[in-house]
């Protein structure tokens, strides 16, 4: 199970670094950021943004060291919403929650209002 986990932490790690340098590499080629005739280099053997790939791999490695940063990107990232609840307590909110989950299980569209 261990290593199902680690696994799995590796290819999101892995696919987090990929899809970052790319939108890194695709900012500097469009002139979008400071040192970007830097970073959108092209290695010629290997034909890949390599400066992009590890300016990536470098960012991730440092807020996973400095746990502050992980905690302002973990902030950044998740958005709370602006608008009020619906529900007036945590009693109704759960009925309104179970009357969703049977009308869902139903097939119905019931709305999610408590009964």
């Amino acid at each position: 199970m261990v290593w199902l986990v680690l696994g799995a932490m590796w290819f999101c790690g892995l696919s987090s670094i990929t899809s970052n340098s790319r939108m890194l590499f695709a900012f500097a080629r469009d002139g979008g950021l400071p040192a970007s005739s830097l970073v959108a280099r092209v290695s010629p053997r290997f034909k890949s943004p390599h400066v992009a790939v590890w300016v990536s791999a470098a960012a991730a490695f440092l807020v996973a060291v400095w746990a502050d940063a992980y905690q302002a990107m973990v902030a950044l990232s998740t958005r709370r919403s602006t608008r009020p609840t619906p529900c007036p307590s945590p009693p109704a909110c759960a009925r309104a929650g179970a009357a969703a989950g049977a009308s869902a299980a139903r097939g119905t569209s019931g709305g999610g209002r408590a009964p």
